[in-house]
């Protein structure tokens, strides 16, 4: 019985799974190298990117400000330096010689008639030794006297009576060219009965209006009155200059 039972032995040999591992993994590697070769020569080299670096700088500070121009200030002019002139040495012999010589006695002074002995040169006619040179500045005219106050005649205000009449002179050359006509005048008649200010209101030429002005400077009046009291009033006055034998 037991020589009818086959012995099993365990087999040593290589299966041929075990002997196609290496194998594969031999291909797998040579593959990869391959895949991994071809992309290394197929790969384009690329170059690194270029930087660009710009360096910015704070602007500058303004200028200062200008300095203010200073006021050119007018120097005082001075006066030109006079050279003096050289003095001969010695005596000098005249070029002309006076054949006369007046004997007559010259003025103890000569200058500005009705200057003063000793004056200076600038000096007012009329001044003192010691005073100042040009004279005071001339002082300004006094004001104009107020305006005299006189009434209207008429109401209260009476006018004045005529005491003393002078009669006008007919200018010749008025006379010769036959002017005629009437001049008119107003004048204040003061409390004493004389006249003031005269105002011409129609003039006539060749010196008629100033005779009759003339005329009326002489007028004497008993003055006018306002409430009873002499007041200065304002009167007028009329001269009529007619030729003898004319009509009018």
């Amino acid at each position: 019985m037991f020589d009818s039972l086959i012995e099993s032995t365990p087999h040593h040999g290589l299966t041929r799974k075990t002997m196609l591992m290496p194998a594969s993994l031999v291909l797998h590697g040579l593959a990869l190298a391959t895949i991994l070769l071809a992309s290394a020569l197929q790969a384009v080299p690329v170059e690194p990117p270029q930087l660009l670096v710009e360096f910015f700088s704070a602007p500058p500070p303004p200028p200062p400000p200008a300095a203010p121009a200073k006021e050119a200030r007018a120097e005082p002019v001075k006066p030109a330096a006079t050279k003096a002139i050289p003095m001969p040495a010695g005596l000098v012999e005249p070029m002309l010689i006076p054949t006369q010589v007046s004997t007559a006695a010259q003025p103890e002074y000569e200058g500005v008639p009705g200057g003063v002995p000793g004056g200076v040169p600038g000096g007012v006619v009329g001044g003192v030794p010691g005073g100042i040179i040009g004279g005071l500045p001339d002082s300004p005219p006094p004001p104009p006297p107020p305006a005299e106050k006189a009434y209207r005649i008429g109401g209260n205000v009476k006018a004045p009576e005529l005491l003393q009449r002078v009669v006008p002179e007919y200018p010749n050359t008025a006379r010769l060219a036959r002017i005629q006509g009437v001049v008119i005048l107003e004048a204040i008649i003061h409390p004493d009965g004389s006249v003031g200010e005269i105002k011409v209101l129609r003039p006539l030429p060749l010196g008629c209006t100033e005779e009759a002005i003339r005329a009326l400077q002489q007028f004497r009046y008993k003055p006018g009155l306002m409430n009873g009291a002499p007041v200065s009033v304002y009167l007028t006055v009329s001269f009529n200059f007619r030729l003898a034998g004319e009509a009018g």
